[in-house]
Order: C-alpha cells, then sequence, then structure tokens
C-alpha cells in the first residue's frame, strides 16, 4: 500500500503536470491501475476488493489535488469531480468500482 501511495504522488506531484489535460492524465494513470487490478486479482476477492478500494480513494484525493492546483483553488466546491472522473474514463483498481471512502 505504501509503494502505491509513493507511486501515484510521484506520479502526480511534479510541477510539469498542471500543464496536462485530465484526459492526458487519466491516458497516463489507467496503465497503472489496470496493472495493479491484475496483479492483486490473484489474491481473495474480498481482501483484494478492500484493499485496491483503499488505492481508489487515494488516486482520486491526488488526482482532486492537482486539479485545485491546476485551476489555482482550495477546494473545488462547485465541481464535483468524481464524477467528472468517471465519465472522462479513470479506472478504478477495486473490481467493483465503487470508490472507498474511509471516513
Amino acid at each position: 500500500m505504501k509503494k502505491m501511495r509513493t507511486r501515484v504522488s510521484e506520479e502526480l506531484a511534479p510541477r510539469t503536470r498542471l500543464k496536462w489535460s485530465l484526459k492526458e492524465l487519466i491516458k497516463h494513470m489507467n496503465p497503472i491501475l489496470q496493472g495493479w487490478k491484475n496483479y492483486y486479482a490473484k489474491m481473495d476477492p474480498y481482501i483484494a476488493s478492500k484493499f485496491l478500494a483503499k488505492v481508489d480513494w487515494h488516486i482520486r484525493r491526488r488526482i482532486s489535488l492537482w486539479w485545485n492546483k491546476k485551476h489555482k483553488k482550495r477546494k473545488a466546491y462547485k465541481v464535483n469531480l468524481f464524477d467528472i472522473l468517471q465519465i472522462a474514463g479513470l479506472k478504478t483498481a477495486s473490481p467493483w468500482g465503487k470508490p472507498y471512502c474511509p471516513r
């Protein structure tokens, strides 16, 4: 889990990524997510889905931070970013595709 978090942070943290459009970012992140999904599909489905749902939540949180930096806003109040990501084609790592929110 720690390696996945650092990988996502490394992919989204550079300031040069702010020049990318949302579609370019999703095109870059989808193969990474698909690889994790394929690798963990061999595990017990219940454990894998809980683990990968946490990864999904972290990815969506990091993308929302990227979005806010790109648009120079503290919080995206008027934009429902998770719906936009789903429409834009961001894959999910969890098998059922439901994002996990640990609150």
